[in-house]
C-alpha cells in the first residue's frame, strides 16, 4: 500500500524542470508535491520506488502532475556490465536513449531525468503510465503481450541491429544456473527434509535433479539459437497497457534485466513469472503456456522473420526449463540463514511464509518440468 515519504533531494528546485517536462509546459511553477512509497522491492539493485505528485500553477491555472521515481544502487549486485544482476544498467538503458527508441510492439516508460547521486545510487524520472487493465488480466491479453514481445525479438531478427552497449546482459540462464548450484552443497543430505519433500511432491526431485545433470547443454542450445535483444522480466507486475484512443500500448517497466537472449526466450517469465507473483493460477498457467508461444511466434512474423517455428519453441521450453524447472530454493531453505532471508523477503513482497511459497511454487513444477523434456526433444535442431 502506498504511504507518505520523505525523499532527500526533492525539493522545488529540483522538481520545476522535470515538471515543466511532465506538462510540457515551460512556465509551470511547482505549487506543492508529495512523495509516496508504491513499491519496496526486494531486489537490493533498487532502492525503492515511488510516485511524486501535486500541483503547479501557469498564469493563473491550476495543473496537476505525477511522476515516478526510481531509486537504483541501493544495494550491492555487481559490478561486471553484462552480469545480469548489474546494478546500473536500466539507468544505462535511459541514460543512453537505448529505451526511447526501441523497435516493435513494446515500450519503454518515457524518462525525463535520469541522475547519478552520491555513491551508487541513481534516479531515474519516469513517466506515471495509468495501466488500463489495473486488476487480474484475461487470458487472451497474455497473448496480445506476447504477441508484442515477438515483435521486438524479431525486430532484432530481421534487420535493427543488435546494439554493442557494454552493460547489455549475457549468459542470463547461465547464471540463474550458478545461483541455484550454491544450494546443491546441502544434497544429498537434506533430500527428506520436510521443506524439501514440500517442494518437491510426487516425482519432482528426481526430475529437477535430471533437469540439472544436463542444464549445460540447453544452455548451450539458447547460445546456438538466433539471437536477439530481450527484456527477460516482461511478466504480469512488469507490464502496462496504455489506452492511446482507440489503440492499446504495450509499456514494459524494471528493465534491469535487458540483454542478449534467443529467439523464444523472452517468454521465459511471462507466464512463470506472473505464476510465482500469485498473478496466474497452477491452472491457468498451464493453459496460457501454448497460446502465448503462438501470439510470440505471430509477433515475430510480423516483424518479417521467417525462420523455423521449432526454434522459437526451443528457445522458449529450455530458458523457462533452466530458470523455473531448476528449482533448487527447497535445498536452500533447509538452513536457518536462507530460511530467515527468504521469510523476511516473502512477508514484504507477498505476505505469505515460506512454506506457502514452497506450496505455490511446487503447484506449477511440473509444467516447466514437462518444458524441459520437450526441450530435450528439439536439441537435435542445434546440433
Amino acid at each position: 500500500m502506498a504511504t507518505s515519504t520523505t525523499l532527500e533531494g526533492i525539493d522545488r528546485a529540483t522538481l520545476t524542470p522535470i515538471v515543466r517536462r511532465v506538462l510540457d509546459n515551460d512556465a509551470a511553477e511547482v505549487v506543492d508535491w508529495q512523495c509516496r512509497s508504491i513499491h519496496l522491492p526486494f531486489n537490493p539493485a533498487t532502492g525503492g520506488v515511488y510516485r511524486v505528485s501535486g500541483t503547479a500553477e501557469e498564469q493563473g491555472r491550476e495543473l496537476d502532475w505525477s511522476v515516478v521515481l526510481k531509486v537504483g544502487g541501493a544495494g550491492y549486485m555487481g559490478d561486471d556490465p553484462a552480469d545480469p544482476q548489474y546494478w546500473k544498467r536500466e539507468f544505462l538503458a535511459y541514460q543512453s536513449g537505448f529505451l526511447a527508441s526501441l523497435p516493435g510492439g513494446i515500450q519503454a516508460p518515457r524518462c525525463f531525468v535520469a541522475e547519478e547521486a552520491s555513491g551508487r545510487e541513481t534516479r531515474l524520472w519516469l513517466e506515471d503510465v495509468t495501466d488500463a487493465y489495473p486488476g487480474k488480466w484475461p487470458s487472451e491479453l497474455y497473448v496480445q503481450v506476447a504477441q508484442r514481445l515477438g515483435q521486438l525479438s524479431g525486430a532484432y531478427l530481421t534487420g535493427s541491429p543488435i546494439p554493442e552497449h557494454s552493460w547489455l546482459s549475457q549468459g542470463f540462464q547461465r547464471k540463474t544456473a550458478a545461483f541455484y548450484a550454491q544450494f546443491l552443497d546441502f544434497y544429498p543430505s537434506v533430500e527428506y527434509h520436510p521443506l524439501v519433500r514440500r517442494g518437491y511432491p510426487g516425482d519432482t526431485l528426481g526430475r529437477v535433479m535430471g533437469l540439472w545433470a544436463e542444464h549445460e547443454s540447453l544452455e548451450r542450445a539458447l547460445e546456438r539459437l538466433p539471437q536477439t535483444i530481450c527484456h527477460l522480466d516482461a511478466f504480469r507486475r512488469n507490464l502496462l497497457v496504455r489506452q492511446r484512443g482507440d489503440l492499446e500500448e504495450v509499456v514494459t517497466v524494471d528493465w534491469a534485466f535487458v540483454g542478449h537472449g534467443a529467439v523464444g526466450e523472452e517468454l521465459s517469465a511471462l507466464v512463470p513469472a506472473s505464476h510465482w507473483s500469485h498473478d496466474l493460477t497452477a491452472e491457468e498457467a498451464r493453459g496460457l503456456l501454448d497460446t502465448v508461444l503462438d501470439g510470440y511466434i505471430a509477433g515475430l512474423r510480423d516483424a518479417g522473420w521467417t525462420g523455423d517455428a521449432s526454434l522459437a519453441r526451443l528457445g522458449y521450453a529450455a530458458a523457462t526449463a533452466l530458470r523455473w524447472g531448476l528449482h533448487l530454493i527447497p535445498f536452500g531453505v533447509t538452513q536457518e540463514r536462507w530460511y530467515a532471508l527468504f521469510t523476511s523477503i516473502l512477508s514484504h513482497s507477498f505476505a505469505c511464509t515460506v512454506e506457502e511459497y514452497l506450496d505455490h511454487l511446487a503447484e506449477a513444477l511440473p509444467l516447466w518440468l514437462d518444458l524441459a523434456d520437450e526441450a530435450r526433444e528439439l536439441l537435435p535442431l542445434v546440433g
